[in-house]
C-alpha cells in the first residue's frame, strides 16, 4: 500500500537521517538541517514525494524503511485486510481534500498542516469564523478521528 500520509508530512514534520545519509540527502535535493547534538533530520512533507510516489523508494533513506504507521502494522499483523486499509487511506485523502478547499483563503501557498494549524489558531480569536465554518469543523473533527485511531503511530 502507497498512502504517502507520512511522506506528506501529516504524521510528522520532520524525519531523522543517519551520518551516512547526509551525503545522498545533499546531492538527492532533499531539505535537511542539523537538528541539534550533531544529529541532522530532513523536512516533512518530503520534497521528494512527487506525483503521490517516492521519487527515491529503491534508494529511501533509513526512517522511511523503518517507519510504518499504526494502519500498516494492522495490516501486517492480519488485523485489518487491505481493502480496509485502502478504504481508510482514501476517506483521509478524502476529508484533507474537503478541509483544503474549505481552507482556500488561508495562506494558499503552505502546506496542508500549516494551513489546518493556521485556521484552527483563527477560530479562537474570530466568532465570525467560528459560526460560519461548522461544515469545516465537521471535516477536521473527522480528519482527526481517523488520523488518530488507523494512522497515526510514533517511529520506534
Amino acid at each position: 500500500m502507497s498512502c504517502g500520509l507520512c511522506c506528506k508530512g501529516i504524521i510528522f514534520n520532520r524525519a531523522t537521517l543517519k551520518p551516512h545519509e547526509i551525503g545522498f540527502a545533499k546531492d538527492s535535493g532533499l531539505r535537511y538541517f542539523e537538528a541539534g547534538n550533531g544529529e541532522y533530520a530532513f523536512h516533512l512533507p518530503c520534497n521528494l514525494y512527487q506525483n503521490n510516489r517516492c521519487s527515491i523508494y529503491l534508494n529511501r533513506l533509513d526512517a522511511c524503511k523503518r517507519y510504518r504507521c499504526n494502519l500498516l502494522k494492522q495490516l501486517a499483523n492480519g488485523s485489518i485486510d487491505l481493502e480496509k486499509s485502502k478504504l481508510i487511506v482514501f476517506q483521509v485523502k478524502s476529508l484533507m481534500d474537503s478541509i483544503d478547499k474549505q481552507m482556500i483563503n488561508i495562506e494558499p501557498s503552505s502546506e496542508f498542516r500549516q494551513k489546518l494549524a493556521k485556521f484552527l489558531d483563527l477560530q479562537y480569536k474570530n466568532l465570525i469564523i467560528r459560526e460560519d465554518s461548522n461544515a469545516l469543523f465537521k471535516d477536521i473533527d473527522s480528519f482527526y478521528v481517523i488520523l488518530h485511531r488507523y494512522i497515526e503511530g510514533r517511529a520506534d
